[in-house]
């Protein structure tokens, strides 16, 4: 596991460090989705549960599709690569070494 996912201990420290809102950049309208104990949310219908294990964060009903305002239903798991308080960067379970990594940021603030 990276050391910007551990705690200054080196220990996991869980959830904690993905609480708030997660932009993809500071001047988009809306966050992608903001995470609160674990439970997630966004510009989209209703809070959702998640699950963050062995460094895998899953979404369990997964992300709107296009402009819609309902999630997929279909959970999307993410391998947690960096986690700090600006910001979180995911990479899509099953992961590829070619694909991109999701960089999130955090914009406390606005």
């Amino acid at each position: 596991m990276p050391a910007s996912a551990r705690g200054p201990s080196g220990d996991r420290t869980g959830i904690d460090p993905l609480q708030g809102a997660w932009w993809s950049q500071c001047d988009d309208a809306a966050a992608v989705f903001v995470i609160s104990g674990d439970q997630y949310s966004g510009d989209f219908s209703g809070r959702h549960r998640l699950q963050l294990a062995g460094g895998v964060l899953v979404l369990e009903d997964g992300l709107p599709e296009g402009h819609g305002i309902d999630t997929s239903g279909v959970p999307l798991r993410f391998r947690v690569l960096k986690a700090t308080r600006r910001q979180l960067v995911l990479r899509l379970v099953p992961g590829n070494p070619s694909e991109e990594d999701w960089v999130l940021v955090s914009c406390d603030g606005r």
